[in-house]
């Protein structure tokens, strides 16, 4: 019987590398070495106002006082923490998104079978997509089709609208839809298309025929991402590790994947530009094909392959020294890799455990699609890594002059003290878990010409009061502990640090 598992398994996983090479045609946890900045300002006592002014501003969450201990539910939840749950800092809220996204219009989506011959989408991989983004409780999400077939639908079709969801438009033309979740609303969706460039929450198409729809989705130019910016989009780069430096610096880009799920497991991409052996992210699939009492519960595989992208990471330090660039991670999910069931009944790649796994929070003024992509576009966003559980409570924000000012924020050294100010995040109420509370460091990473350095660190809060130029942000870490009952019997194999959180810089001139 053990034998017979083992082939099992291998035949699976060759099964796997085969699916996904058709369908796309550790130890070491951070991008920034630990060590000091000496002339970059000084960490203080967070009680120790200095000589800061007072922010005039109100907020909910946050403080030194550490919540009550919950009691944490011993049953997995496939689904996450609604954010209308978590605090709201300085009373903006947290929107939780998917930024890069396919739905039945690729080609590639779901087995290559997301349309029928008929040319209608698949009802199934529809309604698979739809469930997913209700359980996993996004706030909004930003579809990316591929331009063969965004080139060739009405836009309003693209919006996937069904029945009670709601149109929503913009001068009297389609633009988002407010999806509806049975009898709650469910996320805003927008339109637009993974190639060369990923435009987002496009207000309309960018031309007027198919052809000049695809040719401009397809450019890769100034000129192109001028033309979708025109039209409404916010301009990002999926799959960084594939360009070079110069590429980036030669656009009028909003931002660009600083992690992405595909990258971490495809095994072309994983030697070529990662630098990683090209089939270990399969082999580190290998436990979850076996028996639920032999591993892990099948949401944490996730948690068995998951690494920092150093190529994308190290070009994103070298640009935030130079200009603005927001940092996005892309779940990339098209439901076309492991067909085969894990050992909870559902397909290894669904849509579902894909999107539970991280999502792009954004801290909004309102659900409305302008305040969302305000929000991105700004900068004023995190990562969160949300198969290690919902994190509440963070907050990243600097003070001058008396003013908040929020992730993504440029600010002068010469217009007055500035102070960062961190809390440390917690875990939401409603994660499942066990008795032990999981072990969170947070670390403030100032970057300057392209080298990133952590120059204060706590597992509570931060105060700096910022005395050099450069990009600031916070990392995040975690080791698990509270998933420990769903960790089958070798836990140890998960219990190391991971990367939580990765928010946006404040950029100091």
């Amino acid at each position: 019987m053990c034998c017979r598992r083992f082939f099992l398994a291998v035949w699976v996983l060759g099964v796997f590398s085969a699916v996904w090479l058709a369908a796309c045609g550790g130890e070491k946890t951070g991008p920034a070495p630990a060590g000091g900045a000496p002339d970059a300002g000084t960490a203080l006592d967070p009680a120790d106002t200095g000589d800061m002014p007072a922010p005039d501003v109100s907020a909910t969450g946050g403080g030194s006082a550490a919540p009550p201990k919950p009691e944490r539910s011993r049953e997995w939840n496939p689904g996450l923490v609604p954010t209308d749950k978590l605090t709201s800092p300085r009373g903006l809220r947290r929107a939780r998104g998917i930024i890069h996204l396919h739905s039945p219009y690729s080609h590639d989506a779901c087995d290559g079978q997301g349309r029928r011959e008929d040319g209608s989408i698949d009802l199934t991989c529809l309604a698979n997509l739809r469930r997913a983004l209700c359980v996993s409780r996004q706030d909004y999400a930003m579809l990316t089709d591929h331009r063969a077939y965004v080139d060739s639908h009405p836009f309003e079709q693209l919006l996937l609208i069904g029945e009670g969801d709601k149109l929503i438009t913009r001068e009297g033309s389609p633009y988002a839809n407010q999806m509806t979740c049975g009898d709650r609303p469910g996320p805003v969706l927008m339109v637009g298309s993974e190639n060369d460039l990923m435009p987002v929450g496009l207000h309309r198409h960018v031309g007027s025929s198919k052809e000049e729809i695809g040719k401009i989705l397809g450019g890769s130019s100034k000129e192109a991402a001028e033309v979708m910016i025109k039209n409404g989009a916010l301009v990002f780069r999926a799959h960084s590790e594939s360009k070079p430096l110069e590429w980036f610096r030669a656009l009028p880009l909003t931002g660009m994947e600083v992690y992405n799920l595909h990258a971490n497991i495809d095994p072309r991409i994983r030697p070529e530009h990662l630098g990683l052996d090209s089939t270990g992210g399969i082999k580190a699939m290998t436990p979850f094909l076996l028996e639920p009492e032999k591993t892990a519960h099948p949401d944490l595989a996730f948690l068995a392959f998951v690494l920092p992208n150093d190529n994308a990471l190290g070009k994103w330090h070298t640009l935030i020294g130079e200009r603005q660039m927001v940092a996005t991670a892309g779940t990339d999910a098209h439901e076309n890799v492991l067909q085969g069931k894990l050992s909870d009944g559902e397909r290894g790649d669904s849509f579902r455990r894909l999107l539970h796994w991280f999502s792009n929070t954004a801290l909004v003024d309102s659900l409305e699609p302008d305040a969302i992509k305000s929000a991105i576009g700004g900068g004023r966003m995190y990562i969160a890594f949300e198969a290690l559980g919902t994190p509440d409570r963070f907050d990243f924000h600097a003070i001058q002059g008396g003013k908040v000012a929020e992730m993504g924020s440029v600010l002068k050294l010469q217009e007055g003290n500035i102070r960062l100010n961190i809390t440390a995040p917690r875990l939401a109420d409603d994660v499942p878990g066990g008795d032990n509370e999981p072990e969170i460091r947070a670390e403030l990473i100032r970057v300057e010409g392209g080298k990133a350095e952590v120059i204060a660190q706590s597992g509570d809060e931060i105060a700096f009061d910022v005395r050099s130029a450069g990009a600031y942000y916070v990392r995040v870490m975690m080791t698990p502990r509270h998933y420990e009952p769903f960790m089958g019997p070798r836990p140890k194999t998960f219990m190391k640090e991971y990367t939580w959180i990765h928010s946006n810089p404040v950029y100091v001139r």
